[in-house]
């Protein structure tokens, strides 16, 4: 009971901290399909999604992770490099799957980042609200790339309109 209370405190967290402004920067990219689990280590084909004084983001690989037992998501890892002087939090927002929008994109973990250093992070996408139910079926996923001050939870930068087409 207190770990599903603990599950729906994070999730009420996350949606109203997932507001955001403007944007000032968008990327469209192809990225690869992958059905692997993680633990087979699959490779991986790195794509640049933002590249400025902020952050250096690259989308590395999509995979579900049926052969470990997890059914209906699939994961999209991000490898983030902050360059400011601050610690980050990146999280990503207004997401759609084949241009249906999944109204929650979660994470396990927040990716914090210290300044100077990079971090990596599996979003995760639930099928329960698509009308798809495997990742063979994903052709596309829209979202936009976030980065905000951790400790202020203001945001710093979005990035908007980042394209992956499969």
């Amino acid at each position: 009971m207190k770990k599903s209370f603990a599950l729906l405190f994070v999730l009420t967290l996350v949606i109203s901290l997932m507001s955001g402004c403007g944007g000032d920067s968008s990327s469209q990219v192809s990225g690869s399909k992958n059905t692997d689990a993680p633990a087979e280590q699959p490779e991986e084909t790195a794509v640049i999604l933002a590249d400025d004084d902020c952050v250096t983001a690259t989308f590395e690989k999509m995979y579900d992770a049926t052969s470990m037992g997890v059914e209906g998501v699939f994961y999209i890892d991000v490898n983030v490099e902050n360059k400011t002087d601050k610690e980050i939090w990146v999280y990503l927002d207004k997401a759609s799957v084949n241009d249906e929008m999944v109204p929650l994109v979660g994470s396990g973990v927040p990716l914090y980042i210290q300044p100077a250093k990079s971090g990596r992070n599996g979003f995760i996408f639930s099928f329960s609200s698509l009308s798809i139910d495997s990742i063979d079926e994903v052709k596309s996923v829209n979202f936009d790339l976030v980065v905000a001050d951790k400790e202020s939870m203001k945001e710093i930068e979005r990035v908007e309109s980042v394209s992956l087409e499969f």
